[in-house]
């Protein structure tokens, strides 16, 4: 049963998953969603903008900034991400649709 996160711009950017969703589907696509976030109060977070790097090579993210998105992104993984990854792979065969992984 799936239910609805409340906060979900929040959770995408707390647990490493926008970062991950630029770095490995929309940068080297020339795109980059960006999150706004008040620093003040953390409950005020807000997708704003998807930037197009048009000619551009597109985006990285600098040293310092992907070492802390990473960080934050492999503890996700480690405390829930693969475990919600080993219970899709073995109900459904699979983790990401279309892709044969005994290829």
């Amino acid at each position: 049963m799936s239910s609805s996160i409340k906060n979900w711009t929040r959770y995408l950017v707390e647990k490493g998953l926008l970062f991950e969703i630029n770095r490995k589907v929309l940068h080297p696509l020339g795109l980059a969603l960006a999150a706004d976030v008040d620093y003040n109060n953390r409950t005020k977070i807000k997708l704003t903008h998807l930037y197009d790097a048009e000619s551009d090579d597109g985006f990285l993210y600098d040293d310092e900034t992907y070492k802390e998105n990473k960080a934050i992104f492999d503890l996700y993984m480690k405390d829930e991400g693969q475990d919600k990854l080993d219970k899709r792979k073995k109900a459904l065969g699979f983790i990401v649709q279309g892709e044969d992984e005994n290829k």
